[in-house]
């Protein structure tokens, strides 16, 4: 009797030990994520798990690893719920728990932890944009079609935040570097930006400006689309979204000779390509805007009165034409409009810079003359006549006025050449004590 009573207390003795083992601990080969928690009290389970609830989250978008902590993600890991889906086996009968914690030994058991999303998860990945962008987009002009290239450099991406989700399910416990899908976006403003922009470069070459001859009605030539491109210029500064749009004048005067020979007006004249060019421009900007400009005036000029070989370099002024053309090495570098003397007729002859001065004082007229530059010494009035810029004096409050530019192109000199303001420079500048004036009636 003794012995039966011994064995049975050893037999219960032993069914608690097993069912504390079964019961208390974690089965064998049990994993929470890819953490192996076998034999894990529940109290280091929980630990475990209050460690896990807050981490955070890691994954990569192309070359970039982000962080985020889980609860400032609206990501929380329900500790409740994944420990009593750890501890499951408790709610089985002493021999089930018994069987199955024997056959723990015998395979896996993977528990994924039990994760909720909140609102705040959605709004925040749904609208987060991953910008690993190494390099601004490039604009730049084609010098072909004179259109703005774009090149989008950016690299900016979206998450889809059910995708992601699906992903962080699997990966608490884990120390995995999630990598999500992930759609690159577009840069539309720039993209839209060189568009509107090209749309509009397009319409000023849409189609031929005529060329009519000024006081008639018909256009005798036009410029051509393909000569449009080749005289328009376009520039854009991209730091400051600054499209600068213009016209070549070099290559407008080669064109413009080349309309000169459907001219019937004999050999003497030219077109004046300065002043197509001033429409031109205007044309331009109209067209740019959305506009109609179909037309620009063709005005005559007498051709110069030299072919450019009297000297390396020289002056010749027109006074007829009001004209002075700047000859070097037998070309026309520039013309100019100017006004010469109506008080006193400026002379015709042969002459050469005599002396210069950035600033010169006429004391019969009472002005000062900029960018001096005096070419005769007239015996008839005692004085020089030179080119200058137009003149101006200083009244009595220390104010500068001076004559307006409407002056040039017509006479309105005391016998002087005036150039108007900043072309005066330009020739100034450029010519030289000694250097040739012609002067021609």
């Amino acid at each position: 009797m003794r012995r039966i009573i011994v064995l049975v207390l050893c037999l219960i003795i032993l069914l608690s030990a097993i069912e504390y083992m079964c019961r208390g601990r974690v089965p064998a080969n049990t994993y929470l994520g890819s953490r192996n928690i076998s034999f894990f009290s529940r109290s280091e389970v929980l630990r475990l798990l209050a460690q896990e609830a807050n981490g955070s989250l890691r994954f990569k978008v192309r070359s970039r690893v982000y962080r985020y902590q889980y609860k400032e993600s609206g990501i929380y890991v329900d500790i409740n719920k994944t420990l009593n889906a750890v501890f499951s086996h408790n709610t089985k009968g002493l021999l089930p728990v018994t069987h199955s914690f024997i056959g723990s030994f015998f395979a896996q058991r993977m528990v994924v932890p039990t994760v909720s999303f909140s609102d705040l998860f959605y709004a925040k990945f749904a609208q987060t944009i991953f910008d690993i962008s190494t390099q601004n987009n490039d604009i730049h002009v084609s010098d072909q079609t004179k259109k703005l290239l774009f090149t989008d450099n950016t690299q900016k991406y979206r998450l889809d935040p059910k995708l992601l989700k699906q992903q962080i399910v699997g990966s608490i416990g884990t120390n995995v570097v999630l990598e999500p899908v992930t759609a690159r976006i577009s840069d539309t403003t720039d993209a839209s930006r060189v568009l509107s922009y090209n749309q509009r470069i397009a319409a000023i070459t849409a189609k031929p400006v005529g060329i009519v001859l000024d006081g008639e009605k018909r256009a005798f030539s036009e410029l051509t689309q393909r000569e449009l491109l080749s005289i328009v210029t376009v520039s854009y500064d991209q730091k400051h979204d600054n499209l600068d749009i213009g016209v070549d004048k070099n290559k407008l005067s080669d064109i413009v000779q080349g309309k000169e020979k459907s001219l019937d007006k004999g050999g003497d004249f030219t077109l004046d390509s300065e002043f197509m060019g001033t429409q031109l421009v205007t044309m331009v900007a109209t067209r740019f805007n959305g506009y109609t400009y179909d037309f620009v005036i063709g005005r005559l000029l007498k051709k110069p009165n030299t072919d450019g070989r009297y000297a390396q370099k020289y002056i010749e002024i027109d006074i007829s034409q009001q004209r002075m053309y700047i000859w070097e090495s037998g070309s026309v570098i520039a013309t100019h409009s100017v006004s010469t003397g109506l008080y006193y007729p400026t002379p015709p002859g042969k002459y050469a810079i005599l002396n210069k001065a950035p600033n010169a004082y006429s004391d019969i007229y009472h002005v000062w003359m900029p960018y001096w530059m005096a070419f005769y010494l007239d015996p008839k009035v005692n004085a020089y006549l030179g080119i200058h810029e137009l003149p101006y004096w200083v009244d009595v409050t220390g104010t500068q006025i001076r004559r307006p530019s409407n002056f040039i192109g017509s006479p309105h000199t005391g016998g002087c050449v005036s150039l108007d303001v900043g072309e005066a420079q330009e020739v100034y500048n450029w010519a030289q004590v000694g250097t040739a004036v012609l002067v021609y009636e």
